[in-house]
C-alpha cells in the first residue's frame, strides 16, 4: 500500500486514515486546552497589583511624615518669630 512515510491527505482522519471531510485542528486552535497559563499570568498580574499597591501605600506614608516634618518646622519658626515680636515689644 503506502509507505509509513508518507504523507496523507488533509481529508483524512489523522488516527485512523478514514476519510472525514475536515483537516486535523492545529495544536493552538484545539478546544480543549489546560487553563493552567491562563491561570499563571492572571496569578502574576495579581502579585504585580499588590506590589505597586504596596510601593504606592508606602510612598504616600513617606510623603506625610516628610510634609508633617515640615510643617513642624514652619511652626516652629513662627513660634520663634513670635517670642521675638514679644519680647521686641517688652
Amino acid at each position: 500500500m503506502t509507505p509509513a512515510n508518507a504523507r496523507r491527505s488533509p481529508d483524512t482522519d489523522s488516527d485512523t486514515g478514514t476519510g472525514t471531510g475536515t483537516a486535523p485542528l492545529p495544536v493552538h486552535h484545539r478546544p480543549f486546552r489546560s487553563t493552567e497559563m491562563n491561570l499563571l499570568s492572571e496569578e502574576l498580574v495579581r502579585a504585580h497589583s499588590r506590589a505597586l499597591l504596596a510601593e504606592s501605600t508606602d510612598r504616600r506614608l513617606g510623603h506625610e511624615l516628610a510634609l508633617g516634618r515640615k510643617l513642624a518646622r514652619r511652626a516652629e519658626r513662627n513660634a520663634l518669630r513670635a517670642r521675638l515680636h514679644l519680647a521686641r515689644l517688652v
